[in-house]
């Protein structure tokens, strides 16, 4: 063969020599791509995404129901003791069968302090959340909660002194102003309402303050994971929340010799649920971007709202009023605007910024093609009266003088 027209062939069994830079040192590999859910099949991550919205939803209408409109069931703490211990065997499950996360015990008692923090404050802020079902409406406890960002900022600048950008501190007042409004309820102060406001205000405070924590914890070089520091300090939330647990027994021993089938099927169903609702989550986590799980997260609060709402509209127990209404609105979009800013902080929002540009000129186009017809219409209109008032002859004094020549 041809010197000119011979290749450079490689046995493709034999591994390229290394690329090295100007130095002469070999670089290091490049990381793998992070997890997108592009490698699961699209079927599987709808039905992901689907099981995940469903669930969601039907823990937070089982347990407004369970707790406000079920006769009798008045036993929050309980409930809520009953959930911990179904995150503790639900993080269990996930990783001694699914290998989820490691467990290093010597690595937990390290920072136990710092775990013990945390259960009080998230038992603290699941005990609040769930008492307020008690007195006020999923809707409005799902509104309150939404102020979480605000108290999780405040606690950060506190306790961290980090420093954030004004459309984050702008979205954050508009969400603390809509959470406000919907908290208006004209006439006669209902302290059993108010109560149920304050406990859900206590619930989103002391939570916004337990996400700080979290984060401390999870932090670079901890070695924690959010499936092992579910698994640590669910058991120290049980056995706090057990102190308090004798202010309910006896109401709920005698509830429960009352209806001594139906007592254990409401709570074990609801802590069905919440271990459902915890293992698809995970899964969720595991399969999708943090945009799609934050924008997931919105769209479940406005359903929550609206199916929370309606059925108390059904029942006839409904409290809305105009102020609720904007209330919720403003903080809805708020929240939304919070999301995205916070997104695109952290370079999460290119592949978005390209579906929002092409809704707001799809948007563009619409708009021109109704201002085009309405401008259509107008014209139409003027020739046609024209055309009539020719018709009809000259019009004197505001009438036509056709009829009127006597």
């Amino acid at each position: 063969m041809p010197i000119g027209n011979k290749r450079n062939e490689r046995d493709p069994l034999v591994p390229p020599p290394p690329l090295v830079d100007e130095k002469g040192v070999v670089p290091p590999p490049p990381p793998p791509p992070a997890n997108d859910g592009a490698a699961m099949p699209l079927k599987w991550l709808v039905a992901i995404i689907v099981l995940e919205g469903v669930l969601s939803l039907s823990i937070n209408l089982y347990n407004s129901w369970l707790l406000r409109y079920l006769p009798g069931f008045k036993f929050p703490l309980i409930y809520t003791e009953v959930h911990m211990l179904t995150s503790f065997v639900g993080a269990g499950i996930l990783i001694r069968c699914f290998r989820a996360a490691p467990l290093n015990l010597e690595q937990a008692r390290a920072v136990g302090g710092k775990i013990a923090l945390l259960a009080l404050l998230r038992g603290i802020s699941i005990s609040a959340n769930n008492y307020s079902l008690r007195y006020i409406s999923l809707g409005l406890n799902k509104v309150i909660k939404a102020s979480v960002p605000i108290f999780t900022v405040l606690t950060s600048v506190l306790c961290e002194g980090k420093t954030y950008s004004p459309y984050k501190v702008g979205a954050l007042l508009l969400l603390a102003m809509g959470t406000m409004v919907s908290c208006i309820e004209p006439g006669t102060i209902d302290l059993e309402h108010m109560g149920g406001i304050l406990l859900a205000g206590t619930s989103a405070a002391v939570g916004g303050a337990s996400i700080v924590c979290t984060s401390l914890l999870l932090g670079k070089g901890s070695g924690l994971g959010p499936i092992n520091l579910l698994f640590y300090f669910s058991p120290i939330q049980a056995a706090m929340l057990s102190l308090t647990l004798p202010a309910e027994l006896p109401g709920f021993l005698s509830f429960a010799h009352e209806h001594e089938v139906s007592v254990w099927l409401y709570v074990f169903a609801g802590a069905a649920l919440a271990f459902a609702f915890n293992m698809a989550a995970f899964l969720l986590v595991q399969s999708t971007s943090s945009l799609t799980a934050a924008m997931l997260g919105n769209v479940k609060i406005v359903l929550i709202i609206v199916l929370s709402e309606v059925g108390a509209a059904l029942l006839g127990r409904s409290r809305l009023n105009i102020f609720n209404v904007l209330g919720y609105t403003v903080t809805i979009l708020a929240g939304a605007l919070y999301t995205a800013i916070n997104l695109h902080e952290r370079g999460q929002l290119q592949g978005a910024t390209h579906m929002l540009g092409a809704a707001q000129h799809a948007v563009g186009r619409v708009r021109q093609c109704v201002l085009a017809l309405a401008r259509s219409l107008r014209s139409a209109s003027v020739a046609g009266g024209a055309r009539a008032s020719g018709d009809r002859g000259p019009v004197v004094g505001g009438y036509s003088s056709i009829g009127h020549g006597r």
